[in-house]
């Protein structure tokens, strides 16, 4: 028996979402906070050494 998916397309505006606790302002708080590090360590990463492929930038 195959195991049933969950959609990882995002709710659209309108619908409730069952399984979320937090309203999206806070929910999205959370996730950057339990974050923090690896978007420290990217941010880190970019002023040290620029942007990855910037020399093939059109704009």
């Amino acid at each position: 028996m195959v195991p049933a998916m969950t959609s990882l397309v995002p709710e659209r505006d309108g619908e409730v979402d069952a399984g979320r606790t937090l309203p999206p302002e806070q929910d999205s708080r959370r996730w950057q906070e339990d974050n923090r590090e690896a978007l420290l360590s990217s941010n880190a990463y970019v002023a040290r050494y620029g942007l990855p492929l910037a020399r093939f930038r059109q704009f």
